[in-house]
C-alpha cells in the first residue's frame, strides 16, 4: 500500500493550458484580484535530485503573457527543475521574476531569452544548466540569488547588468569553461565563492566600486594570471585568491577620483587597481587595505615579492602560504601579529624584515621556508610559537634582540642544523638554558658599534631603552646592521626641533618622538630640541648655523 501511495502523482498546479504550441504549460494562481498567475510544474517535487529527469516540459518553449484570463507574471520556485529535455524557453514580457531553481539542472537549455521585465533571478535559478553557452541579462536585472548559475559548465562569458548592487555569494561556483566576465561599475560587493573553481578564467578587471571581495571569491581559479584591484576594496577576505598559481601581479589602481590612497579604509585585503601590467613579477598591495584575510593568497605559487603597505594591521593565518615563488616580502610597521601558518612553505623565500612592532610569531609561521638565511627577530616579540621555524634549513644567522628571553612553543628551532644564534651582550648563557632557542647549540653575542652622539638641552634622547643622553655627547654602543630605536623626550614647553644622522636631516622620519633606524659603523647623530638655549654658536639667534656648529663638536672639528 505504501508503495501505490507514493506513486500517485501529487498535485502541484491550479489550473493548465495549452500554449500557441500545443504545449501544456502549469500554473498557480498568485493574486485572484490582481488576476495574476505563475508557470509552475506538474508535480510537486519532495525526492527529486540533479541525477533525475522529469517531463513535465521538453522540446522548445513559449510562455504565453496570459493564461485562463490571469496574467503571467513569475516561474514559479522550481517550475522547471531537471526538465532535461526542455532545449530553449522564450519568456514573455509580463514575467517580473524567476523563482527559487527556476531552471535547475536544466541540462538540456542552450538559449534562454530573458526579457526587460525581470527583476529578480532568484537562488540557483539556472544552476547545473550545463548546456548554456552564454547569457545577456537586461539592465532592468536588480537582484541575482546565490548559485543562480553554478555548475554552468558550459558557459564561456556572460555581462552583468549595471543595476546590480552584488555579485551573489557562489553566483558562478565551478563555471569551469567561463572565460570573461564582466563586472560593471554598480557593483559594490563580490559575495563569498563567487568566481571558485571558474578554472578557465584568465583575469578579472574589479571597478571601483566594489568594497568587498568575499571569502574564496576567486580561489580555485588556477588559470588566473593577473586581478586589477581599486583602490575601493576595503576587505579582501580568506581565500580569496587561494590556490590560484599562475598570479603573477596585483596591479594598483592610481588616480582614483572617489578614493584617496592616502587614507586607509577598513579592509581584508583592501586594495586598488585599474591598469594591468603584464609581466609584473611584484605584487603591491595598495595604502587602502587594512588586513590581509586567512589563506587569502595561500598556494599563489606564481608570486615572486610582496609590498604590503603600512595600512595593513593584520595578516591572516597561512595567508601567503605555499607561496613557492616567493623570494622576498617586507612586513609593515603596523603588524603586531604574524598568525599561524603566514608564510609556511614559501620554499625559496631568502630574506624576510621583522619589524619592531611585532609582538607574536605564531605556530608554523615560517616553517619549510628552506631558502631563508638570516633572520633578526626584535626586542619586541614576546611569544614565538611551536615550529615557527621549522625546516628553515638554510639559515645561518639568527640575530635575537630580546633581553627579557622567554621559552619558544616546541621545536621553533628544529632542523636549523646550520644556524649561528646571536643574542645581547651578557646574554649568552641565558639562552643556552632556554627552550627551544638551545635548539641551536652556536650561541653568540651579537657585534656592537659605537654611534657618536650629542643632544642638546631642553630634552632628552633614549637608545635601544638603555642609553639616556641630555645635553651632552658622547658613544653609544649599538648593534651592528640591526635597528636601533630612538626615543625623544622634550621638556615642557620644547619641542623636537631636528634629528641629524651623519648630517643629513633626517627629522621627517620620527614618527610620535620615536625614530627606529639601522645604524652603520663609524656614524653620528645630533639632536636639537627647541629653545633660545639652543644657541649654540651663541650668536644671539637659534637657527641652522647652530646645527653646523653642534656637527663640528660631535665631529672634534
Amino acid at each position: 500500500m505504501a508503495v501505490l501511495f507514493a506513486a500517485i502523482p501529487v498535485c502541484a498546479y491550479d489550473f493548465s493550458e495549452e500554449n500557441e504550441d500545443g504545449k501544456t504549460i502549469y500554473y498557480n494562481i498568485i493574486n485572484e484580484k490582481l488576476k495574476t498567475c505563475e508557470v509552475t510544474a506538474m508535480e510537486d517535487r519532495h525526492s527529486w535530485s540533479g541525477n533525475d529527469t522529469l517531463l513535465d516540459y521538453v522540446g522548445d518553449l513559449r510562455i504565453p503573457s496570459y493564461a485562463n484570463g490571469y496574467q503571467v507574471s513569475r516561474i514559479g520556485n522550481h517550475a522547471f527543475s531537471c526538465c532535461k529535455k526542455m532545449t530553449s524557453v522564450t519568456l514573455p514580457n509580463t514575467i517580473t521574476s524567476i523563482g527559487y531553481s527556476g531552471f535547475w539542472y536544466c541540462t538540456g537549455l542552450t538559449s534562454i531569452s530573458l526579457p526587460n521585465s525581470v527583476t529578480t533571478i532568484d537562488h540557483g535559478v539556472f544552476s547545473g544548466c550545463s548546456g548554456l553557452t552564454s547569457v545577456s541579462l537586461s539592465n532592468s536585472v536588480t537582484s541575482i540569488g546565490s548559485r543562480a548559475f553554478s555548475d554552468c559548465t558550459g558557459l564561456t562569458s556572460i555581462v552583468l547588468p549595471n543595476s546590480l548592487s552584488i555579485i551573489s555569494e557562489n553566483l558562478f561556483y565551478n563555471c569551469t569553461n567561463l572565460t570573461t566576465v564582466s563586472i560593471p561599475n554598480s557593483v559594490v560587493t563580490i559575495g563569498e565563492r563567487a568566481f571558485q573553481e571558474c578554472s578557465s578564467l584568465t583575469n578579472v578587471t574589479i571597478p571601483n566600486s566594489v568594497t568587498s571581495i568575499g571569502v574564496y571569491t576567486f580561489g580555485g581559479c588556477n588559470a588566473f594570471t593577473s586581478i586589477t584591484i581599486p583602490e575601493s576594496v576595503s576587505s579582501i577576505e580568506a581565500y580569496a585568491f587561494a590556490n590560484c598559481p599562475n598570479i603573477t601581479n596585483i596591479v594598483v589602481e592610481q588616480g582614483n577620483p572617489y578614493y584617496n590612497s592616502g587614507n586607509g579604509s577598513n579592509a581584508i585585503i583592501e586594495t586598488s587597481t585599474n591598469t594591468l601590467i603584464t609581466g609584473c613579477m611584484n605584487t603591491v598591495i595598495p595604502n587602502t587595505v587594512t588586513s590581509i584575510g586567512n589563506g587569502a593568497f595561500r598556494g599563489c605559487t606564481g608570486l615572486t615579492s610582496i609590498e604590503i603597505p603600512e595600512t595593513v594591521i593584520s595578516i591572516g593565518n597561512s595567508a601567503f602560504a605555499w607561496c613557492y615563488g616567493l623570494t622576498d616580502i617586507n612586513i609593515p610597521n603596523s603588524i603586531t601579529s604574524i598568525e599561524p601558518g603566514a608564510f609556511q612553505g614559501c620554499r625559496i623565500l631568502e630574506s624576510i624584515t621583522i619589524p619592531n612592532s611585532v609582538t607574536t610569531i605564531g605556530n608554523s609561521a615560517f616553517a619549510f621556508c628552506y631558502a631563508l638565511t638570516a633572520l633578526t627577530i626584535p626586542n619586541s616579540v614576546t611569544s614565538i610559537g611551536e615550529r615557527a621555524f621549522w625546516y628553515c634549513t638554510s639559515l645561518e644567522s639568527v640575530t635575537s634582540c630580546i633581553t627579557d628571553i622567554f621559552e619558544t612553543g616546541n621545536g621553533a628551532f628544529m632542523n636549523c642544523p646550520n644556524a649561528t644564534l646571536y643574542v645581547p651582550a651578557g646574554m649568552v648563557g641565558t639562552y643556552q638554558s632556554t627552550a627551544d632557542w638551545n635548539r641551536l647549540t652556536n650561541i653568540e653575542e651579537i657585534p656592537g658599534i659605537s654611534l657618536a652622539f650629542g643632544c642638546s638641552n631642553h630634552g632628552k634622547v633614549t637608545i635601544n631603552d638603555t642609553f639616556t643622553f641630555t645635553n651632552k655627547l658622547g658613544q653609544a654602543s649599538v648593534y651592528d646592521g640591526i635597528e636601533s630605536k630612538f626615543v625623544f623626550t622634550p621638556d615642557e614647553d620644547c619641542q623636537l626641533d631636528r634629528v641629524l644622522l651623519n648630517g643629513l636631516d633626517v627629522t621627517k622620519s620620527v614618527k610620535d618622538n620615536q625614530l627606529t633606524t639601522t645604524i652603520l659603523p663609524n656614524s653620528s647623530m645630533m639632536v636639537i630640541f627647541s629653545s633660545e638655549s639652543n644657541d649654540i654658536n651663541h650668536d644671539g639667534q637659534v637657527n641652522i648655523a647652530d646645527v653646523v656648529a653642534l656637527v663640528k663638536i660631535i665631529l672634534g672639528q
